[in-house]
């Protein structure tokens, strides 16, 4: 997502490294003014936002202060864990600029704010003059993607961004949106998860192994003492899906480890010391 500002251009997010940013440099050098300063925004720290940063280097590259931390901590690790994913020779380039809450840009035009939801550093983008908001990974189809377990934040960012004015809602990974009918399915999901309510068979086919996921990144998150008897028939639900229909899958068996821990209560077992 690029942001066209009076005096600065905003990049959004860098990809998955210096190959398809080296077009969007040439693309900003053709149209823009030597005299706009070229941004980047680090919406958060997955490997996919950020591993083009290298190309923009000596510029200016924003990020809330836990994406740095997160960065600093998983960046080499994620180096060697998705390599595959590699686009040109990828050198980690964390930010330089760091907030905690809000940073005003091109006059007050562009607004960088924390957002927390599909991880806990997520932070967003609000373009005043065209009236576009950029969510990173925050809204996505068919469901999110949770890998923070304080879902409540989660679903008050969502309900944030209906507040908004905006004309155009950017994520990291759909089409444009120009409707609130995927942030409203996001929230229903979300709050629907939170009451530990859904069964597989409730979603689309597309869907369910996300969700799978999903449970599987709340059972390592959430303390044990936090999952009920619905919670459980979740999980539940989860395991025996992973093993009548997704058995081939390379993280299957990790998976069903997972989710059996919780449905035992082995792990609030060990949690207790036992």
């Amino acid at each position: 997502c690029l942001v066209f500002g009076s005096e600065q251009v905003l990049i959004c997010d860098t990809s998955c490294g210096p190959e398809p940013m080296k077009h969007v440099k040439r693309f900003i050098e053709t149209h823009t003014s030597k005299d706009q300063q070229v941004i980047i925004f680090n919406s958060h720290h997955h490997y996919d936002h950020v591993w083009g940063n290298s190309v923009f280097a000596k510029e200016s590259i924003y990020a809330h202060k836990s994406c740095y931390e997160a960065l600093e901590k998983t960046g080499e690790r994620d180096l060697i864990e998705f390599a595959a994913h590699k686009r040109g020779e990828v050198r980690l380039v964390l930010p330089n600029m760091t907030f905690d809450d809000i940073v005003l840009l091109d006059d007050g035009n562009i607004e960088l704010f924390h957002s927390p939801g599909h991880t806990f550093d997520s932070s967003s983008c609000i373009d005043h003059v065209d009236r576009v908001l950029f969510v990173g990974d925050n809204v996505e189809s068919p469901i999110p993607y949770v890998f923070d377990a304080d879902l409540d934040q989660y679903i008050a960012t969502l309900v944030e961004y209906q507040s908004i004015d905006w004309d155009y809602l950017v994520t990291g990974h759909d089409p444009v949106q120009t409707d609130r009918t995927l942030l409203e399915n996001n929230i229903e999901y979300l709050s629907r998860l939170r009451s530990w309510s859904i069964r597989l068979e409730d979603l689309p086919p597309e869907a369910r192994f996300r969700h799978i996921e999903n449970l599987v990144n709340l059972a390592k998150l959430v303390n044990p003492s936090e999952f009920d008897a619905k919670a459980k028939l979740c999980m539940t639900d989860a395991r025996d899906a992973l093993r009548s229909q997704y058995q081939e899958h390379s993280q299957a068996k990790d998976m069903i480890g997972v989710l059996d821990k919780v449905i035992t209560g082995q792990w609030e077992s060990e949690e207790l010391g036992g």
